[in-house]
């Protein structure tokens, strides 16, 4: 079941947006539980996908996804966009008898080349597979509550880390010779509920995570060396260097804080507060916001005093914190407006290679998925604001932080007779292909996006700024 929805891109490079083909796949889940056709986004969803990643070592458009009661591994075939199924597993019930999978992360065997598979959920343990041959390889199970993140060290595939209901996060080493004690580092201590979202930044040096405290921590991680496990064992870290209450009024969800370079783009779920008056301006948007003074590339000082900044730009209240190894809290950058986008478990997806546009993209309840050109954004801001010098490291000029930016291109997806609830979204390696996974009525869906070959070798000329091209309607 396919349906085509073609678009273009307007802007003067021609590894922007670029010019993609919109096609559907359809995956049932074994059986489906009832959910009438037209239902309305805010009734609960029991099935679909709740994660995707495309596999990031090696040259081939090969995704991922999993959602409660199943886990496929899926190849595209680039050149008549067909795809076909690896590899596919029924995930296991937790203790309540309830379907578990809502992450997953990729590794490899170092040893073998094998790619593997990193699965986790409710029950509180990791689900480690060999995609070659399907079998089982590890199960990781330290936390003490369900997993609701995954992520894979940028530095070396072995290490991974996990966030738990269990408000910590830990480091995994899956090396052989780690297989004893593959727990390397826990982070705890600053978070007072559920850890639900985390990020390693390029560096491998730090690490972000967000949670149901509406805090935003970042971490200065201890060295992890995989092939000296014994190292690294059982380090605990108990104080971030950075830490805030005040960037989101509401829950940080699920894998919705990522590193842009040394800035940081976040999410909450507008469903919190209840209270309307305690909203903030940044609920139903993403915010990218930098940590004042942080540079990667720095050392820093490592005891974090409490700060209250001064800026008017900064959040205040009478109840919320920041506190920072740097002492002058975070700035907001820019707000990127979403609509119909409340569902728990709502994540966003950036694209961010050399040498090419970073593109940032979210799905949302009602069968939209929305597209940001963050260079484009970064042109137009300069343009705009050609006087103003007060840049972030790597990163946007600080514009107007109370209009949000509306994104370059919103998709549909046609002829649908459910509301398609998109949960995540990945980009291939090469930014040629994109999928977003959710859900369908009562069916798994994944939905795929191919670039043209005709968006490459061409530079187009401009045609607007972000303003006028946010206007633009999918063709």
């Amino acid at each position: 079941m396919a349906n085509v929805h073609e678009w273009i891109d307007g802007t003067a490079h021609d590894t922007a947006l670029g010019y993609f083909k919109f096609e559907s796949y359809l995956q049932r889940t074994p059986p489906p539980s009832a959910q009438p056709k037209g239902s309305h986004p805010s009734q609960e969803i029991e099935e679909g996908f709740y994660d995707v990643k495309f596999y990031p070592f090696g040259p081939y458009p090969i995704f991922a996804a999993t959602g409660r009661r199943l886990t496929i591994v899926v190849s595209i075939n680039t050149e008549n966009n067909g795809t076909e199924m690896l590899r596919q597993w029924e995930n296991p019930k937790d203790v309540e008898g309830k379907f578990d999978s809502n992450s997953l992360t990729w590794s490899k065997d170092i040893d073998t080349g094998d790619p593997l598979l990193c699965i986790a959920g409710t029950g509180g343990d990791i689900r480690i597979y060999n995609v070659i041959t399907g079998a089982l390889v590890q199960t990781l199970g330290n936390h003490g509550g369900s997993v609701n993140d995954l992520i894979t060290s940028p530095l070396d595939p072995r290490i991974i880390a996990s966030a738990s209901q269990d408000h910590s996060i830990h480091i995994w080493n899956l090396d052989k010779r780690a297989r004893n004690s593959p727990s390397q580092v826990v982070l705890g201590g600053p978070h007072t509920d559920g850890v639900l979202t985390i990020d390693f930044h390029d560096s491998g040096k730090f690490l972000l995570s967000g949670g149901h405290d509406t805090k935003v921590c970042m971490w200065k991680l201890p060295s992890v060396d995989a092939e000296k496990p014994n190292r690294a064992r059982g380090q605990n870290v108990h104080f971030p260097v950075f830490e805030s209450t005040e960037i989101h009024a509401g829950y940080v969800d699920c894998q919705s804080v990522k590193f842009h370079h040394d800035l940081i783009l976040s999410k909450c779920s507008v469903d919190q507060p209840k209270d309307a008056k305690k909203a903030d301006r940044s609920d139903n948007c993403i915010v990218l916001w930098r940590i004042v003074d942080f540079q990667s590339d720095r050392d820093d000082p490592q005891l974090p005093p409490f700060v209250r900044p001064d800026n008017p730009e900064f959040v205040k209240t009478t109840i919320n914190y920041t506190r920072s190894v740097w002492g002058r809290g975070f700035e907001r950058l820019a707000l990127f407006k979403l609509r119909n986008c409340g569902l728990f478990y709502n994540r966003f997806g950036l694209f961010n290679q050399a040498d090419m546009h970073p593109i940032l993209a979210m799905g949302d309840e009602e069968s939209h998925y929305y597209f940001w050109d963050l260079q484009r954004i970064e042109e137009d801001l300069k343009d705009g604001l050609a006087g103003r010098q007060d840049r972030a490291k790597a990163g946007l000029l600080t514009g107007d932080t109370y209009n949000k930016i509306e994104c370059h291109y919103k998709l549909n997806c046609p002829n649908r007779k459910a509301y398609l609830h998109n949960r995540a979204i990945s980009f291939s390696n090469d930014g040629m292909t994109a999928v977003g996974a959710g859900a369908l009525g009562n069916e798994c869906m994944n939905t795929i996006f191919r670039r043209h070959a005709k968006a490459h070798g061409k530079k187009k000329k401009k045609t607007g700024s972000a303003s006028q091209t946010a206007s633009k309607s999918s063709r």
